[in-house]
């Protein structure tokens, strides 16, 4: 019999439960289960990214000897700060950081940019 809780969802959820024999709980912790891979994937690709943009700038000015107007040198900034401010949330990730620690370096950088 199901229960009369009023929400389908919980209700098709009881009834799987059921069906297969489980509680639920051993699929649970492994779907909630955070190793901070994702966050440092993320860091890592931006920090290449932005350094990757920020180089193609650089070898413009210093190889291909185009002088860059006061814009173009004040818009690097970000990049300057950037790269290394991803490169600290990787490291923050990789060092298992409380997850606060990497999220927040990851939203400044997404904020430069």
């Amino acid at each position: 019999m199901i229960p009369k809780s009023g929400n389908r969802f919980s209700e098709k959820i009881m009834l799987n439960k059921k069906a297969n024999g489980t509680d639920g709980r051993s699929m649970t912790a492994t779907v909630n289960a955070d190793t901070g891979r994702k966050r440092m994937r993320t860091a890592l690709f931006l920090a290449v990214a932005m350094a990757a943009t920020v180089g193609s700038a650089l070898a413009f000015q210093h190889l291909g000897g185009y002088i860059p107007c006061k814009l173009c040198l004040e818009q690097r900034t970000p990049y300057y700060i950037g790269v290394p401010l991803m490169l600290l949330a990787a490291l923050a990730s990789t060092l298992r950081a409380p997850a606060w620690v990497t999220r927040g370096l990851l939203a400044v950088g997404g904020l430069l940019m």
